[in-house]
Protein backbone atom coordinates (compact mmCIF):
# COMPACT_ATOMS: atom_id res chain seq x y z
CA UNK A 1 0.00 0.00 0.00
CA UNK A 2 1.36 3.51 -0.60
CA UNK A 3 1.46 6.24 1.41
CA UNK A 4 0.95 6.66 4.78
CA UNK A 5 -2.88 6.55 4.72
CA UNK A 6 -5.40 4.37 5.93
CA UNK A 7 -9.42 4.12 5.50
CA UNK A 8 -11.07 6.27 8.31
CA UNK A 9 -13.88 3.83 9.38
CA UNK A 10 -16.44 4.35 12.29
CA UNK A 11 -19.28 2.51 13.63
CA UNK A 12 -21.22 1.86 12.85
CA UNK A 13 -19.99 1.38 9.15
CA UNK A 14 -16.48 -0.43 10.65
CA UNK A 15 -18.64 -3.23 12.58
CA UNK A 16 -20.93 -4.00 9.81
CA UNK A 17 -17.72 -4.41 7.40
CA UNK A 18 -16.01 -6.33 10.06
CA UNK A 19 -18.58 -8.65 10.32
CA UNK A 20 -18.79 -9.14 6.48
CA UNK A 21 -15.39 -9.51 6.06
CA UNK A 22 -14.96 -11.74 9.27
CA UNK A 23 -12.29 -9.64 10.52
CA UNK A 24 -11.26 -7.36 13.68
CA UNK A 25 -12.40 -4.13 13.33
CA UNK A 26 -8.51 -3.17 13.24
CA UNK A 27 -7.90 -5.77 10.77
CA UNK A 28 -10.78 -4.72 8.56
CA UNK A 29 -9.47 -1.19 8.73
CA UNK A 30 -6.16 -2.25 7.11
CA UNK A 31 -7.50 -4.85 4.92
CA UNK A 32 -9.80 -2.24 3.30
CA UNK A 33 -7.05 0.25 2.57
CA UNK A 34 -4.83 -2.34 1.09
CA UNK A 35 -7.71 -3.59 -0.98
CA UNK A 36 -9.20 -0.47 -2.32
CA UNK A 37 -5.72 0.99 -2.92
CA UNK A 38 -4.72 -2.13 -5.39
CA UNK A 39 -8.15 -1.83 -6.88
CA UNK A 40 -7.66 2.19 -7.66
CA UNK A 41 -4.03 0.89 -8.90
CA UNK A 42 -5.34 -1.71 -11.46
CA UNK A 43 -8.24 0.58 -12.74
CA UNK A 44 -5.33 3.53 -13.01
CA UNK A 45 -3.09 1.44 -14.78
CA UNK A 46 -5.61 0.32 -17.35
CA UNK A 47 -6.82 3.71 -18.23
CA UNK A 48 -3.54 4.87 -18.69
CA UNK A 49 -3.24 6.75 -15.67
CA UNK A 50 -0.08 7.52 -12.82
CA UNK A 51 -1.30 6.84 -9.30
CA UNK A 52 1.38 9.26 -7.72
CA UNK A 53 1.88 8.11 -4.26
CA UNK A 54 0.56 11.28 -2.30
CA UNK A 55 -2.63 10.72 -3.97
CA UNK A 56 -3.42 7.19 -3.74
CA UNK A 57 -5.31 7.50 -0.35
CA UNK A 58 -7.69 10.21 -2.40
CA UNK A 59 -8.55 7.66 -5.03
CA UNK A 60 -8.92 4.98 -2.77
CA UNK A 61 -11.53 6.41 -0.60
CA UNK A 62 -13.66 7.95 -3.33
CA UNK A 63 -13.63 4.15 -4.37
CA UNK A 64 -14.95 3.83 -0.74
CA UNK A 65 -17.67 5.79 -0.79
CA UNK A 66 -18.71 3.63 -4.52
CA UNK A 67 -18.17 0.45 -3.48
CA UNK A 68 -19.35 0.65 0.24
CA UNK A 69 -22.66 2.27 -1.83
CA UNK A 70 -23.22 -0.70 -3.82
CA UNK A 71 -22.64 -3.40 -1.32
CA UNK A 72 -25.08 -2.31 1.00
CA UNK A 73 -27.67 -1.92 -1.92
CA UNK A 74 -26.41 -5.44 -3.17
CA UNK A 75 -26.56 -6.72 0.26
CA UNK A 76 -29.71 -6.08 1.12
CA UNK A 77 -31.10 -8.17 -2.12
CA UNK A 78 -28.23 -10.84 -1.49
CA UNK A 79 -25.24 -11.45 0.23
CA UNK A 80 -22.37 -10.82 -1.43
CA UNK A 81 -18.85 -10.95 -0.81
CA UNK A 82 -16.50 -7.93 -1.00
CA UNK A 83 -14.84 -9.11 -4.26
CA UNK A 84 -18.32 -10.47 -5.57
CA UNK A 85 -19.52 -6.73 -5.43
CA UNK A 86 -16.21 -5.39 -6.95
CA UNK A 87 -16.90 -8.14 -9.64
CA UNK A 88 -20.35 -6.24 -9.92
CA UNK A 89 -19.94 -2.65 -10.16
CA UNK A 90 -16.99 -3.36 -12.41
CA UNK A 91 -17.78 -6.28 -14.73
CA UNK A 92 -21.06 -4.83 -15.58
CA UNK A 93 -22.70 -2.68 -18.46
CA UNK A 94 -20.56 -0.03 -17.25
CA UNK A 95 -17.25 -0.06 -15.35
CA UNK A 96 -17.84 1.77 -12.03
CA UNK A 97 -14.08 1.10 -10.63
CA UNK A 98 -13.04 3.21 -13.66
CA UNK A 99 -15.18 5.84 -13.67
CA UNK A 100 -14.53 6.64 -10.40
CA UNK A 101 -10.43 6.40 -10.85
CA UNK A 102 -11.15 8.28 -13.87
CA UNK A 103 -13.40 10.83 -11.99
CA UNK A 104 -10.84 11.76 -9.29
CA UNK A 105 -7.92 11.63 -12.05
CA UNK A 106 -9.86 14.44 -13.93
CA UNK A 107 -10.76 16.26 -10.57
CA UNK A 108 -6.59 15.90 -10.15
CA UNK A 109 -5.63 17.60 -13.47
CA UNK A 110 -4.41 14.36 -14.77
CA UNK A 111 -3.24 15.07 -18.26
CA UNK A 112 -4.10 11.68 -19.61
CA UNK A 113 -7.96 11.39 -17.83
CA UNK A 114 -8.48 14.84 -19.83
CA UNK A 115 -7.79 13.22 -23.03
CA UNK A 116 -10.26 10.27 -22.06
CA UNK A 117 -13.08 12.81 -21.26
CA UNK A 118 -12.68 14.72 -24.35
CA UNK A 119 -12.48 12.08 -26.24
CA UNK A 120 -14.62 9.73 -24.47
CA UNK A 121 -17.52 11.65 -22.98
CA UNK A 122 -17.44 15.37 -24.57
CA UNK A 123 -19.30 14.19 -27.68
CA UNK A 124 -22.03 12.93 -26.06
CA UNK A 125 -22.53 16.19 -23.73
CA UNK A 126 -22.41 18.33 -26.89
CA UNK A 127 -25.19 16.07 -28.76
CA UNK A 128 -27.41 16.34 -25.35
CA UNK A 129 -27.09 20.09 -25.23
CA UNK A 130 -27.68 20.56 -29.04
CA UNK A 131 -30.78 18.10 -29.01
CA UNK A 132 -32.32 20.26 -26.12
CA UNK A 133 -31.33 23.57 -27.01
CA UNK A 134 -29.72 24.03 -29.81
CA UNK A 135 -26.27 25.69 -30.71
CA UNK A 136 -26.80 28.00 -27.86
CA UNK A 137 -26.94 24.89 -25.57
CA UNK A 138 -23.95 23.66 -27.16
CA UNK A 139 -22.24 27.07 -26.85
CA UNK A 140 -23.35 26.93 -22.95
CA UNK A 141 -22.13 23.44 -22.01
CA UNK A 142 -18.37 24.61 -23.54
CA UNK A 143 -18.38 27.28 -20.26
CA UNK A 144 -20.18 24.99 -17.89
CA UNK A 145 -17.30 22.02 -18.51
CA UNK A 146 -14.74 24.79 -17.33
CA UNK A 147 -16.79 24.82 -14.15
CA UNK A 148 -17.16 20.81 -14.16
CA UNK A 149 -13.21 20.32 -13.81
CA UNK A 150 -11.90 23.37 -12.82
CA UNK A 151 -11.74 24.82 -8.65
CA UNK A 152 -13.13 28.14 -8.51
CA UNK A 153 -12.69 30.37 -5.15
CA UNK A 154 -11.41 27.38 -3.18
CA UNK A 155 -14.45 25.17 -3.89
CA UNK A 156 -13.92 21.59 -5.27
CA UNK A 157 -15.16 20.82 -8.79
CA UNK A 158 -18.60 19.51 -9.91
CA UNK A 159 -16.82 16.31 -10.96
CA UNK A 160 -15.82 16.04 -7.23
CA UNK A 161 -19.34 14.89 -6.45
CA UNK A 162 -19.35 12.18 -8.63
CA UNK A 163 -19.41 9.03 -6.39
CA UNK A 164 -20.24 6.52 -8.90
CA UNK A 165 -23.43 5.18 -7.54
CA UNK A 166 -24.34 5.56 -11.54
CA UNK A 167 -22.62 5.56 -14.66
CA UNK A 168 -20.04 8.53 -15.58
CA UNK A 169 -22.02 9.25 -18.83
CA UNK A 170 -25.22 8.98 -16.84
CA UNK A 171 -24.48 11.14 -14.21
CA UNK A 172 -23.29 13.65 -16.36
CA UNK A 173 -25.90 13.75 -18.88
CA UNK A 174 -28.30 14.58 -15.85
CA UNK A 175 -25.89 17.24 -15.26
CA UNK A 176 -25.39 18.47 -18.19
CA UNK A 177 -29.59 18.73 -19.24
CA UNK A 178 -29.17 20.31 -15.87
CA UNK A 179 -27.66 23.22 -16.45
CA UNK A 180 -28.98 23.70 -19.96
CA UNK A 181 -33.08 23.25 -19.09
CA UNK A 182 -31.90 25.90 -15.91
CA UNK A 183 -30.43 28.26 -18.58
CA UNK A 184 -33.02 28.05 -20.79
CA UNK A 185 -36.51 27.56 -18.08
CA UNK A 186 -37.30 31.03 -18.42
CA UNK A 187 -38.11 30.54 -21.94
CA UNK A 188 -40.03 27.67 -21.58
CA UNK A 189 -43.09 27.02 -20.28
CA UNK A 190 -44.71 28.16 -16.99
CA UNK A 191 -43.13 24.92 -14.34
CA UNK A 192 -46.13 23.41 -12.05
CA UNK A 193 -45.76 25.72 -9.18
CA UNK A 194 -43.52 29.20 -9.05
CA UNK A 195 -40.73 29.01 -6.60
CA UNK A 196 -42.26 31.87 -4.42
CA UNK A 197 -45.08 30.35 -3.59
CA UNK A 198 -44.50 29.06 -0.17
CA UNK A 199 -45.83 26.33 1.83
CA UNK A 200 -48.67 27.18 4.11
CA UNK A 201 -47.95 27.36 7.33
CA UNK A 202 -49.60 26.16 10.02
CA UNK A 203 -51.77 29.07 10.98
CA UNK A 204 -53.09 29.19 7.81
CA UNK A 205 -54.79 25.73 8.04
CA UNK A 206 -57.97 24.62 8.61
CA UNK A 207 -57.32 22.94 12.08
CA UNK A 208 -54.67 20.71 12.06
CA UNK A 209 -55.82 18.42 8.91
CA UNK A 210 -54.03 20.19 6.28
CA UNK A 211 -50.77 20.22 7.76
CA UNK A 212 -51.13 16.88 9.11
CA UNK A 213 -51.85 15.86 5.33
CA UNK A 214 -49.05 17.86 4.65
CA UNK A 215 -46.33 15.99 6.62
CA UNK A 216 -47.83 12.41 5.89
CA UNK A 217 -47.69 13.17 2.12
CA UNK A 218 -44.68 14.83 1.81
CA UNK A 219 -42.62 11.96 3.25
CA UNK A 220 -44.69 9.57 0.87
CA UNK A 221 -43.78 11.49 -1.81
CA UNK A 222 -40.22 11.87 -1.00
CA UNK A 223 -39.75 8.27 -0.39
CA UNK A 224 -41.49 7.19 -3.85
CA UNK A 225 -39.22 9.80 -5.64
CA UNK A 226 -36.55 7.93 -3.93
CA UNK A 227 -37.19 4.73 -5.24
CA UNK A 228 -37.13 6.21 -8.45
CA UNK A 229 -34.21 5.66 -11.07
CA UNK A 230 -32.15 8.48 -12.14
CA UNK A 231 -33.38 8.64 -15.98
CA UNK A 232 -37.08 8.92 -14.63
CA UNK A 233 -36.28 11.50 -12.18
CA UNK A 234 -35.27 13.26 -14.99
CA UNK A 235 -38.01 12.85 -17.05
CA UNK A 236 -40.74 13.73 -15.07
CA UNK A 237 -38.32 17.07 -14.02
CA UNK A 238 -37.92 18.19 -17.70
CA UNK A 239 -41.56 17.28 -18.23
CA UNK A 240 -43.67 18.48 -15.18
CA UNK A 241 -41.17 21.29 -13.64
CA UNK A 242 -39.51 22.68 -16.44
CA UNK A 243 -42.00 22.57 -18.51
CA UNK A 244 -40.04 20.96 -21.94
CA UNK A 245 -42.50 20.05 -24.83
CA UNK A 246 -42.34 16.23 -25.32
CA UNK A 247 -41.09 16.33 -28.50
CA UNK A 248 -38.15 18.23 -27.39
CA UNK A 249 -37.15 15.89 -24.24
CA UNK A 250 -37.81 12.73 -27.00
CA UNK A 251 -34.74 14.25 -28.98
CA UNK A 252 -32.84 14.68 -26.06
CA UNK A 253 -33.48 11.23 -24.40
CA UNK A 254 -33.12 9.94 -28.38
CA UNK A 255 -36.07 8.62 -27.65
CA UNK A 256 -39.30 7.97 -29.80
CA UNK A 257 -41.80 10.64 -28.15
CA UNK A 258 -44.57 7.76 -27.66
CA UNK A 259 -42.07 6.05 -25.50
CA UNK A 260 -41.85 9.22 -23.42
CA UNK A 261 -45.65 9.25 -23.18
CA UNK A 262 -45.59 5.81 -21.50
CA UNK A 263 -42.20 6.37 -19.67
CA UNK A 264 -44.35 9.07 -17.95
CA UNK A 265 -47.36 7.54 -17.20
CA UNK A 266 -45.34 4.23 -15.83
CA UNK A 267 -43.08 6.74 -13.67
CA UNK A 268 -46.64 8.22 -12.69
CA UNK A 269 -47.95 4.70 -11.95
CA UNK A 270 -44.60 4.30 -9.52
CA UNK A 271 -44.80 7.42 -7.75
CA UNK A 272 -48.71 6.53 -7.01
CA UNK A 273 -47.93 3.07 -5.78
CA UNK A 274 -44.68 3.98 -3.92
CA UNK A 275 -46.93 6.38 -1.64
CA UNK A 276 -49.54 3.40 -1.40
CA UNK A 277 -46.69 1.32 -0.62
CA UNK A 278 -45.33 3.96 2.03
CA UNK A 279 -48.60 4.40 3.93
CA UNK A 280 -49.54 1.11 3.81
CA UNK A 281 -46.31 0.03 5.47
CA UNK A 282 -46.74 2.96 8.24
CA UNK A 283 -50.12 1.53 9.28
CA UNK A 284 -51.79 4.74 8.20
CA UNK A 285 -54.06 3.91 4.55
CA UNK A 286 -56.69 5.29 5.94
CA UNK A 287 -55.26 8.96 6.79
CA UNK A 288 -53.37 8.70 3.58
CA UNK A 289 -56.43 8.34 1.38
CA UNK A 290 -58.47 10.76 3.18
CA UNK A 291 -55.65 13.31 2.53
CA UNK A 292 -55.27 12.51 -1.14
CA UNK A 293 -58.64 13.06 -1.21
CA UNK A 294 -58.17 16.76 -0.33
CA UNK A 295 -56.04 16.87 -2.94
CA UNK A 296 -57.87 15.66 -5.54
CA UNK A 297 -61.69 15.46 -5.03
CA UNK A 298 -61.97 18.81 -2.97
CA UNK A 299 -59.20 20.70 -4.50
CA UNK A 300 -57.79 22.39 -2.00
CA UNK A 301 -54.98 24.09 -3.00
CA UNK A 302 -53.15 25.35 -0.38
CA UNK A 303 -52.50 21.51 0.16
CA UNK A 304 -51.97 21.00 -3.52
CA UNK A 305 -49.30 23.64 -3.67
CA UNK A 306 -47.96 22.78 -0.86
CA UNK A 307 -47.15 19.17 -1.97
CA UNK A 308 -46.32 20.56 -5.11
CA UNK A 309 -43.33 22.07 -3.78
CA UNK A 310 -42.45 19.33 -2.19
CA UNK A 311 -42.63 17.21 -5.61
CA UNK A 312 -40.39 20.00 -6.96
CA UNK A 313 -37.62 19.70 -4.40
CA UNK A 314 -37.35 16.19 -4.57
CA UNK A 315 -36.82 16.20 -8.91
CA UNK A 316 -34.55 18.97 -8.15
CA UNK A 317 -32.17 17.15 -5.56
CA UNK A 318 -30.53 15.59 -8.27
CA UNK A 319 -29.20 12.55 -8.12
CA UNK A 320 -25.93 13.98 -9.09
CA UNK A 321 -25.46 15.81 -6.13
CA UNK A 322 -26.13 12.16 -4.03
CA UNK A 323 -23.49 10.01 -6.22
Amino acid sequence: MGGSWSIDLADPALSWCAQRLNLAPAAAQTHLSAFLDQLAGEAARGLGIRLEDNRRGQFARRLQACVFYHWDRLHRAESLDLASVVARIRDGDANLVNDVVLAQAIECNDPRAAKIFDSDFMPAIRLQARRLSGPRGEELVENFVANLVLRESGQAPRIARYQGRTSLANWLRVVTVNYVTSEFRRRAAQPLVADTVAAPAAAETSGGDRQMCHELLSELVRAALDQLTVEDRLLIRLLVLDGVPQSQVARSLDIHSGNVTRRRQKISEAIWQGVQLGARQRGQDRAAKECLELVVAEGDRQLTESLALVLASGLRTSETDRN
